[in-house]
């Protein structure tokens, strides 16, 4: 009897299994074709290199998928799932979503969570990118010139070479993100968090800091303003827990 159970509760997980499969191949071909798949379950799937300029993928769960040089200029993708899929608990097997290097000027990507995906070289220009969550992300040497980042997520991020030049940073989460060799020339941040954030050899040129602490900030070798680092010592405070340097020692602070 014990036997009979077992055998019917395999099966019924593999039936299980290759229905969702059969769904998850109809929804990719209905994206492959009419470039519409809102509320899909995409994931695990290798669309790298693909065109999908205004695409619509609304609320649409990426996990594990490759999108590596996609394009998705003009793409929707507003409240979409993606980063870490766990394939395999037992062995670790870990999938992790791949945008290296893809399109997304002019995307809609507000309110996605991007959390722990690789997004190195990728192009945010003009990106709508309010409450997205990019925490823990790889976005080495992406570009965010002219995009929309209110509110956006990025503790833990690792945004080494990032150009953030002339951005609005209003209510930008920071915390523990590494911004090493990142352009924010003329960046204006505006009750952001920036704590424990690393700054190294940074271009903060023309940056402003309004209701923004820089506790245990690392600004070792950045670019500021001579006018602007006496204010920063008056607040300067802690050590960063990440590289181990003071915030004052890391300005120059007598």
């Amino acid at each position: 009897m014990k036997t009979w159970i077992a055998i019917a509760s395999l099966t019924g997980a593999l039936l299980s299994s290759l229905s969702a499969q059969a769904q998850n191949n109809q929804q990719l071909q209905q994206l492959q074709s009419t470039k519409e798949c809102r509320g899909c379950n995409l994931t695990n799937i290798n669309l790298a290199n693909t065109d999908l300029s205004n695409a619509k993928l609304i609320n649409s769960s990426l996990f594990g998928s490759d999108f590596s040089g996609a394009n998705l200029t003009g793409a929707n993708l507003s409240g979409v799932q993606a980063g870490e899929l766990v394939v395999d608990a037992r062995s670790s097997d870990r999938r992790i979503s791949n945008f290296s290097g893809a399109n997304f000027s002019n995307a809609d990507v507000s309110r996605a969570s991007l959390s722990r995906a690789i997004l190195d070289r990728a192009n945010f220009t003009n990106a709508y990118l309010l409450n997205t969550d990019f925490g823990s992300a790889r976005l080495t040497g992406v570009n965010f010139q002219g995009s929309t980042l209110g509110t956006a997520f990025f503790g833990g991020a690792d945004l080494s070479g990032a150009n953030l030049s002339n951005q609005r940073l209003i209510g930008v989460y920071l915390r523990n993100a590494r911004l090493d060799n990142a352009q924010l020339t003329g960046a204006q941040f505006d009750s952001s968090d920036l704590t424990n954030a690393v700054f190294k050899n940074a271009n903060l040129r023309g940056v402003t800091f309004t209701r923004t602490g820089i506790d245990n900030v690392d600004f070792t070798g950045a670019q500021l303003d001579a006018a602007i680092v006496p204010q920063l010592c008056q607040i300067a405070n802690g050590t960063n827990t990440l590289t181990n340097v003071s915030t004052r020692q890391s300005l120059g602070c007598r």
